[in-house]
């Protein structure tokens, strides 16, 4: 029997500026200029997204209790940096991180798909990766010195699969005119996924598979795996799906959720609304943290965010 453990990405900036959006909407009764998205494409995690991975490693022992074998993600650099953090203790045993096609974000009509995928490619998200790992051991020696010392901030070994299944170099990776014909795809499709990119994948290891850890994207749980579109998938819920491998396919057994992780929302802002049985408030609290927009959003924000930061928070001093 093969265990597959599906997990959403943890918050990203984009993630933070919306739901600020939404509680913002929810607690006034003026209409409010609209992110739409904007800001920054293909977006890092927040300070918020660390913590709540880091914490969800503390709560559940999350790592060892799954004790993956594999550890995949979608192309989008914050899954990887999920997995980096949710799944620490594989890539401490020279675990690779393998990218995987047909599991990538399901987009709405006000995404502009085109420019989302192309405008990054997968150098810029080496980059960004990268640049995550050294903030992250920075983060964590001032905030988490406990789970620091069992940390591995080493960059792990990455494999990429086109959307053949077949792996390519990093050179071929890089190459923007190879990435918009062999990997650029316009929606995920989980059939295709299971049914020839996965099977196909673990033929090709040369180890036992027992246990997969999948980072990938709320959308793609809502509506692919968990078929429910009304459903809110929160950060680092996870999916633990069986399988038996027939006629090299995979056949859904059976799904449920398993090690479902804390949910934190955004802290309110002003001191008048009761924001003190906020957990992430209470973590910032614990930790001695600054509750300021720049600690907040984390590695990577611009002057639009910080901008539309401010617009939004004026309405919690009026």
């Amino acid at each position: 029997m093969l265990n597959i453990y599906y997990t959403r990405h943890c918050n990203t900036i984009e993630n933070l500026i919306e739901n600020l959006y939404l509680q913002t909407q929810s607690l006034t009764n003026e209409k409010i200029k609209d992110y739409n998205h904007l800001f920054i494409q293909n977006p890092s995690l927040s300070n918020f997204g660390i913590i709540h991975g880091l914490e969800t490693i503390s709560k559940y022992n999350f790592d060892k209790n799954i004790h993956p074998n594999v550890v995949c993600a979608s192309y989008y650099v914050r899954t990887w940096q999920t997995a980096f953090i949710l799944y620490n203790n594989y890539f401490k045993n020279n675990g690779t991180l393998y990218i995987l096609p047909y599991i990538h974000e399901c987009h709405s009509e006000k995404v502009d798909i085109k420019k989302e995928h192309l405008l990054y490619n997968i150098k810029e998200s080496m980059k960004r990766f990268i640049l995550f790992i050294k903030y992250l051991k920075k983060f964590m020696k001032n905030n988490y010195i406990n789970l620091y010392n069992d940390f591995t901030f080493e960059i792990p070994k990455i494999v990429f699969l086109n959307k053949y299944g077949k792996e390519v170099s990093l050179e071929k990776a890089y190459n923007i005119n190879y990435y918009k014909k062999y990997i650029y795809l316009y929606e995920p499709n989980i059939k295709k996924f299971e049914n020839k990119i996965l099977p196909k994948f673990l033929n090709n290891l040369s180890i036992k598979i027992d246990n997969i850890g999948i980072i990938v994207h709320g959308l793609l749980i809502q509506r692919y795996i968990l078929k429910k579109k009304d459903i809110l998938v929160n950060n680092c819920n996870t999916y633990l799906i069986k399988y038996k491998i027939n006629n090299n396919s995979f056949l859904r057994k059976n799904i449920y959720t398993k090690y479902k992780s804390l949910t934190f929302y955004l802290p309110h802002f002003h001191m008048k609304i009761s924001h003190y049985n906020n957990p992430i408030y209470k973590i910032f609290v614990k930790k001695n943290m600054k509750l300021n927009k720049k600690y907040i959003l984390g590695l990577y924000y611009n002057k639009k965010v910080i901008k539309y930061f401010d617009y939004l928070l004026s309405y919690y001093k009026k």
